[in-house]
């Protein structure tokens, strides 16, 4: 049985560290705890020990290895060595490392292959943070753990309904552009409306929706016409080697 008195002093560890207590138990004959930290993650079987003998702050995993990062001397903190380790954590690549306004950004390659151009150091470098493109981020609170999420639809479906509004899609249709130097690879033409055109079909080949070899950058208007000929389905790079030769016949 846990004593009242070990039960207090857990309790009011956990109210220092900012975390919710979920429960107390019993297990291999040692207390354990489970929490919710205060970055929102839930963290079990912690050892109440450490709470209560070593003063230890109730974190999460992230938020722990973020706190002993933390605890290195200040000049690491922004060595170009340090960044690195710390964007390897997370799976990311650094590609530079840049100052404005006294701030410390960086530029890196996420775990799911797209650049994310900039972002401060701090909100990385802080507990919980993680090194993430925009896409990947928003990826976390989209599908079921959306508050729009409809657990009815079937795959297919949600494919067809949502797939050209997801973050990811939006991401790399904004990385295709910006590759083109936002021009269109058939007439030239620099801005305007621009469509980031699959070259296999989005329905059809679903292993290639974010594969950045399989995009390219087109006036809308052209994109339009493609797809009137060839349709929406079945698509592939012949057809658009195809359709850029004729192109230039009649230009």
């Amino acid at each position: 049985m846990i004593r009242q008195l070990t039960i207090d002093r857990i309790k009011s560890n956990l109210i220092k560290s900012g975390a919710d207590l979920i429960e107390i138990f019993r297990e291999d004959q040692r207390t354990k705890v489970s929490f919710i930290c205060r970055c929102g993650k839930q963290r079990r079987g912690f050892l109440c020990s450490n709470l209560i003998s070593k003063s230890t702050e109730a974190l999460c995993e992230p938020c722990s290895l973020g706190k002993q990062l933390g605890n290195l001397k200040f000049r690491k903190k922004y060595s170009l060595e340090f960044i690195k380790e710390r964007l390897r954590v997370d799976g990311a690549i650094l590609v530079k490392r840049f100052s404005e306004n006294e701030n410390t950004y960086v530029s890196f390659i996420c775990k799911c292959g797209l650049v994310r151009g900039k972002q401060e150091w701090s909100t990385i470098f802080n507990c919980g943070c993680r090194a993430l493109c925009e896409a990947c981020v928003l990826e976390l609170n989209s599908g079921s753990n959306s508050k729009h999420w409809n657990s009815d639809l079937t795959e297919n479906q949600r494919n067809t309904q949502y797939g050209g509004r997801s973050p990811k899609y939006k991401e790399w249709s904004k990385t295709i552009l910006r590759k083109a130097n936002y021009t269109c690879q058939l007439c030239g033409k620099k801005g305007g409306k621009l469509s980031a055109h699959h070259l296999y079909n989005w329905a059809d080949y679903p292993d290639k929706r974010f594969d950045l070899s399989n995009g390219v950058a087109i006036c809308r208007g052209h994109h339009i016409e493609f797809h009137r000929i060839y349709g929406k389905g079945n698509n592939t790079p012949e057809q658009f080697s195809e359709f850029t030769s004729n192109f230039r016949k009649v230009a």
